[in-house]
């Protein structure tokens, strides 16, 4: 357990690139936490809206800095890092937003576990306008590597976690040779060295955007989900974390109104691994379902 006063400074970077709109509630969910050791640097990729202007009413509070060039996310939050000053690191994308005990609620476990390498929590999703839809995203308290390597699921993702800065250098931080699942591919590399807690209660809401992904950038998903995949050294689990992201392509495709490649994601995914792949990844009952809401 660390000391009883235990109250470290945490570095918030927010990665943001033509967000001028959405960046200030992801800002002032920062500047709310009731957890008040923190600081934070916002890192504009490049922007070519009003961000820069809107900056400027954070000059005195804010470390901003701005790039010429879009390097692209992983990119700008690894030069964040190195020039961070906590020992702690928490990630914010500029459409998401925290809830005020976000902080306080995380370092506590921290706390109690510090051996710990990342923290998560539950998030929810929320419209442009930030009304919350559907249901809550909720962790459990331990994340298991066998259960992660094979849905890589962590709920709002980087925009929910907070980490040890030792534990993200250790891993050699954000690949910036992946133009998709970057966060996947960290918290992959984490979890292999070290334990990863959340906190089981919403934390963050995540934005959805209409029509942020469309059906055309599947290509690149899959493409960088193999190499992801490729990376996990159990050949078992490799071949459960595959049907399962086979499993998901076919489901996007199914919900672009795709059902022949939809069809053949399927196939792929059974061909893959044809077994059950966990009680929580029943893809048949996830079919029957499909065929129910009258998508296939």
């Amino acid at each position: 357990m660390e000391p009883e006063h235990f109250q470290p400074l945490v570095s918030v970077i927010i990665p943001t690139y033509n967000r001028a709109e959405l960046l200030p509630d992801a800002i002032e969910s920062v500047m709310q936490q009731t957890y008040p050791e923190f600081e934070v640097i916002v890192v504009d990729d490049g922007s070519t809206d009003d961000t820069a202007a809107i900056m400027s009413q954070w000059s005195d509070r804010i470390t901003y800095i701005r790039r010429e060039i879009n390097e692209g996310r992983s990119a700008v939050v690894n030069l964040a890092v190195n020039i961070a000053q906590g020992n702690f690191i928490a990630i914010l994308d500029s459409d998401d937003v925290w809830l005020p005990h976000k902080l306080k609620r995380q370092v506590e476990v921290f706390k109690h576990f510090p051996e710990c390498g990342a923290v998560g929590g539950g998030a929810m999703y929320m419209d442009l306008s930030g009304r919350p839809f559907g249901k809550a995203m909720i962790p459990s308290e331990i994340i298991e590597y066998k259960k992660f390597a094979v849905s890589m699921c962590l709920p709002g993702s980087h925009s929910n976690e907070i980490m040890r800065r030792e534990a993200f250098e250790k891993v050699g931080g954000l690949d910036v040779a992946l133009r998709r699942a970057q966060d996947y591919d960290f918290w992959l590399k984490l979890i292999r060295q070290y334990p990863i807690r959340a906190v089981p209660e919403v934390l963050m809401y995540k934005r959805a955007h209409q029509g942020k992904r469309p059906y055309a950038d599947i290509e690149t998903i899959v493409k960088c989900r193999k190499l992801i995949a490729s990376r996990i050294p159990e050949p078992e689990l490799r071949r459960k974390h595959l049907a399962w992201m086979w499993f998901q392509v076919a489901r996007k495709s199914f919900a672009s109104g795709r059902v022949a490649n939809g069809s053949k994601f399927v196939a792929r995914s059974f061909f893959t691994y044809p077994f059950l792949i966990s009680t929580k990844h029943r893809r048949l009952k996830r079919l029957f379902w499909l065929i129910e809401e009258k998508v296939l």
